[in-house]
């Protein structure tokens, strides 16, 4: 695989967080088109990828931290609202979160307890399938 480019691995970094492409290349002194270049480069695309996994690991290791902080909140919620429709709104959330509300699954999301299974492609795929259920279920009706 051929080594990126001191500028190109500025502009994955900034694609990566969120910057439009117009943007970054103005920001490191590319033209659009160049990054459009870029990005038909495996190696370069294979970079975006790689950074906004760590990205999106990172803040999924942030939102479990706080887990804990947001089921108090709910059960507090639950025992002091006056609101009975907030009571219940916190409620369902807690069963959702448990994977006993709608969806069914308790075990869904924890993943495989076989050592084996954890080579880099099965990784990789976990990723991508947690990514795809956290779409759908934010579009989901």
């Amino acid at each position: 695989m051929k080594a990126l480019k001191p500028t190109q691995i500025q502009v994955a970094h900034l694609m990566a967080e969120g910057v439009k492409a117009c943007d970054a290349a103005k920001k490191v002194g590319v033209t659009a088109e160049t990054i459009s270049i870029w990005r038909r480069n495996p190696a370069f695309q294979a970079y975006c990828n790689e950074l906004r996994e760590e990205l999106v690991s990172s803040a999924r290791d942030r939102l479990r931290a706080n887990g804990p902080t947001a089921v108090d909140t709910l059960s507090d919620l639950m025992r002091v609202s006056r609101s009975e429709s907030i009571k219940l709104k916190a409620a369902g959330m807690l069963l959702n979160h448990l994977g006993l509300g709608k969806n069914g699954n308790s075990n869904e999301g924890i993943g495989s307890t076989a050592p084996n299974d954890f080579t880099e492609s099965s990784r990789r795929r976990q990723v991508l399938d947690d990514m795809l259920g956290d779409l759908s279920t934010r579009f989901s009706p």
